[in-house]
């Protein structure tokens, strides 16, 4: 389904921080959502943010079918630009009930770079032509947002050889709940993309399954 944007009323009461991209307020169907918009490369030329939003909104559905608490997206358009609206979590002290003084850890969200945001379709079809860039996208980079002794861990190496019991255990639960079909028509379901890109997320999702998360012990 095509969704337009454009005529929702802007809320001008919220404004939303970060660096990748502007956003928007706007309210949808009586709800809050923060508009994000494709932000440009600052640093390589060559790099693409433009599939940002649509990798944004394919994560998250991937997250929420795992039964992990995530962000509410819709995809669509704002103008000429395709743009991921965001449900407002923080808009009834979600994280932070003043009343009752409960907190709650947030659910997952700006996820967009676990999908490798900054490819083009041409960069697409060159890693799925060559087996070590494939390899070099599963063990090599990217690295998690986390640190360890003030280094970014690599998500791959550290599964492989942590000795945290609690973090096994829990990636097992999620094993568990890993479904691929599902996951593919997810990806299958979602506009504005090619088949080509279909095809290089569920190439690399399969693999990192496979490779990564069917051997880590």
């Amino acid at each position: 389904m095509n969704i337009d944007f454009s005529n929702e009323k802007v809320n001008k009461l919220r404004l939303f921080g970060g660096s990748r991209g502007s956003k928007i307020g706007i309210l949808c169907n009586g709800e809050r959502y923060m508009l994000k918009f494709p932000a440009k490369p600052t640093r390589h030329a060559e790099a693409s943010y433009t599939n940002s939003c649509i990798c944004e909104y394919i994560a998250c559905h991937i997250f929420e079918s795992l039964g992990i608490e995530t962000q509410k997206t819709l995809l669509g358009r704002y103008g000429d630009k395709i743009t991921v609206a965001c449900l407002d979590f923080e808009s009834d002290g979600f994280l932070i009930n003043e009343g009752t003084g409960e907190v709650r850890i947030a659910p997952v969200f700006d996820c967009a770079s676990c999908l490798y945001p900054q490819l083009d379709e041409k960069n697409m079809q060159a890693v799925l032509s060559n087996r070590e860039e494939i390899e070099d996208r599963l063990f090599a980079f990217p690295n998690s947002a986390l640190k360890q002794d003030g280094v970014k861990i690599n998500y791959a190496r550290f599964l492989m050889t942590t000795g945290n019991t609690g973090c096994i255990k829990a990636l097992n639960v999620i094993r568990e709940k890993i479904d691929m079909d599902r996951i593919n028509t997810i990806i299958d379901e979602t506009p504005y993309i090619s088949q080509d890109h279909k095809t290089f997320l569920k190439t690399m999702l399969r693999e990192r399954k496979e490779h990564i998360i069917g051997t880590a012990q």
